[in-house]
């Protein structure tokens, strides 16, 4: 009996083992590692971090991951102890089913972000696509165009998360691209997707989970938005590329094309898609969690009041005539969670975007704990960022 219970010990101890093993072990992708000269810069503008990334690849993924080691890691470790180490590890597991989606650009840069944080290949995977996996996000997110109720073009977005720790992680990152458009993307360290994103032509847009009956294992939804800021020119650019792609999960993405003065929102499931313009005589779009659209509304799984009620708040509040001040009040707006993530700032908001490009500026909320924009906003030069016009080319 204590023979056959010892052999039954060998044997656990292996699996787990082997497990393990399989868990962790990086993908062989043969990605050129040359790294090359480290021209990628950082620069911290309290309490926001900006990275410029040069460069493609492996090399570009390694001076991330170089430049924001000590952030990286802790990141790591917040997700590692929000869900313990069984969910963490089988989520790692799930996540290489998206992994197989990825183009091997994306996935050399994500070996990269490891290599140089001294991390593991799927740590940085499920930190790209834990949402593809989980369907956390609560967002609110509204664009004014031009000429009707304002003079001028406005993004803004509130980017709300369950885990607080992210509102300290707020990092710009500026990629420099040669083939393709430079953009910003507005995300957290080790993150090479896009939550939100501006090009060099003026595409602007930024990511909302919609929970839905209606998913599957496709292409990761931050790099998909990657895919769009790099590719597209304008409007119907975006839709194309979200309706053509191999989507994973149900969500709403808020568009904006700046020298079209048009903006829409995406609302898709993994198998269908439905787009719902800026009206010419209203001037603004706004988007949360929850499908607009007629034919897609049976499709979300709930419409949550929380969602019905930011977005409600956002369209009774955008009026002629409109500023920039009456977009930071509508977005700052805090009613202390008096009921569970309702307004629109609140408890998850651990990222607050303004996009104001007629006047050259990048607003990006300046607090270190939820909501990030309660206690007002760093404005940036968008111009110092990126360099931007109607004449970008890739």
């Amino acid at each position: 009996m204590k023979k056959k219970l010892f052999i039954f010990l060998i044997l656990l101890v292996i699996i787990i083992f082997s497990l393990f093993l399989y868990i962790t072990t990086p993908p062989k992708l043969n990605c050129n590692n040359k790294i090359g000269k480290i021209n990628s810069i950082l620069k911290v503008v309290n309490p926001v971090k900006i990275v410029y990334l040069n460069g493609t690849g492996y090399s570009r993924g390694y001076q991330h991951g170089t430049l924001l080691k000590k952030d990286i890691k802790y990141m790591v470790s917040v997700l590692k102890n929000k869900v313990g180490p069984i969910v963490y590890h089988l989520g790692m597991i799930k996540a290489r089913k998206l992994d197989r989606a990825l183009p091997k650009e994306y996935r050399c840069e994500m070996k990269g972000i490891a290599d140089g944080a001294g991390v593991n290949y799927y740590d940085v995977l499920l930190i790209n696509t834990f949402d593809d996996l989980m369907h956390l996000a609560k967002c609110s997110s509204a664009i004014v165009l031009k000429g009707v109720i304002s003079d001028n073009f406005f993004f803004a977005r509130n980017l709300d998360y369950h885990y607080s720790e992210l509102a300290k992680e707020n990092t710009i990152f500026v990629y420099k691209n040669k083939n393709k458009h430079s953009f910003i993307s507005v995300a957290f360290p080790a993150y090479a997707g896009v939550l939100t994103g501006f090009n060099d032509i003026g595409v602007c847009l930024s990511i909302h989970t919609s929970e839905t009956m209606e998913n599957q294992w496709g292409f990761p939804t931050g790099f998909l938005l990657r895919k769009c800021m790099e590719n597209a020119n304008s409007l119907n650019d975006v839709i194309k590329i979200i309706s053509t792609a191999k989507r994973c999960q149900g969500n709403n993405i808020m568009v904006g094309s700046y020298f079209e003065n048009s903006a829409c929102v995406i609302e898709y499931t993994a198998k269908r898609v439905g787009v719902r313009f800026a009206s010419n005589n209203k001037g603004f779009i706004e988007c949360t969690n929850h499908f607009q659209i007629e034919k897609m509304k049976k499709y979300n799984t709930k419409i949550l009041k929380r969602s019905t009620t930011r977005s409600k708040y956002i369209e009774e509040h955008i009026k002629k005539p409109f500023n920039l001040e009456n977009l930071i009040s509508i977005f700052s707006h805090y009613d202390g969670n008096k009921v569970l993530w309702t307004s629109v700032a609140n408890k998850g908001t651990v990222q607050a975007v303004i996009f104001a490009p007629d006047q050259d500026l990048f607003l990006i909320g300046k607090g270190s704990k939820p909501p990030v924009n309660n206690p007002g906003y760093l404005k940036l030069k968008l111009s110092d960022l990126l360099k931007f016009g109607k004449n970008q080319s890739k």
